[in-house]
């Protein structure tokens, strides 16, 4: 589902940690059969060390409006969001790639803020995977 600016900007409330593994677990069942256990732990883990220096360069790359780096970021973690069943994240990547071509300060610096929240609770329920 594709969303515009305004509807990421108002967009529902945050998901609680057990629906955003049953989004990951249906994501990844879809694309590999019935996931393991340990499936599930390692694609969390992968994704993590993924997006957290993603997100880092996407946070720099808006410091130095470095535009193209942005989109690179956006682009990389927004298939990766995308191949986890985190659509909301790969919905907020698309925005800010298209900000990022637009060149918006404004709408980067929202988009890029509301994925590092969403992250931040995604990160949560992916650690509950770990355990």
């Amino acid at each position: 589902m594709q969303m515009n600016s305004t509807q990421l900007e108002t967009a529902a409330p945050f998901q609680s940690v057990q629906q955003i593994q049953a989004t990951v677990r249906e994501a990844l069942q879809f694309i590999m059969g019935n996931s393991s256990p340990e499936m599930l732990k390692e694609m969390s883990i992968i994704f993590m060390e993924d997006a957290t220096p993603l997100i880092n360069q996407l946070k720099v790359s808006y410091s130095n409006q470095d535009f193209k780096s942005i989109n690179m970021a956006a682009h990389t973690l927004k298939g990766s969001s995308a191949t986890m069943g985190l659509e909301k994240i790969a919905d907020l990547c698309l925005a800010i790639e298209i900000s990022s071509k637009r060149q918006e300060n404004s709408q980067l610096r929202i988009h890029i803020s509301n994925v590092e929240s969403e992250y931040a609770q995604i990160r949560n329920a992916l650690l509950a995977f770990q355990i």
